[in-house]
């Protein structure tokens, strides 16, 4: 069988761009909640620089700040996953059970 007969010489129908294909979203607010949908483009207002010589405003306290974890995915035998989730009951989930055992058994960084 020839390979030029397994797939068709042109495609029925060519792919669509997404909606949002070219706009970036980090530079995209979300818009706000209105009663009445609105058409009109608004530019975003200027932001003043602070003049020289004063102190720049203090930035708005963010929320608390994520831990970095990293994932882990491991076989166990049957036995080991028994004592894991026995452990994990005690200490309220598998990761702080693990934590526990490892920092028991070689202490922390």
């Amino acid at each position: 069988m020839n390979a030029d007969m397994d797939r068709p010489m042109t495609l029925k129908r060519t792919p669509k761009p997404a909606a949002d294909d070219r706009v970036d979203p980090i530079d995209v607010a979300p818009p706000a909640a209105t009663d009445a949908p609105s058409s009109e483009v608004t530019a975003p207002a200027a932001v003043e620089a602070p003049a020289a010589g004063t102190a720049p405003a203090a930035a708005a306290p963010r929320g608390k700040k994520r831990e970095i974890t990293v994932p882990l995915s491991n076989r166990i035998s049957l036995e080991a996953s028994q004592v894991l989730e026995r452990a994990a009951e005690e200490a309220g989930s598998i990761r702080a059970a693990l934590e526990q055992a490892i920092f028991g058994q070689w202490g922390r960084p």
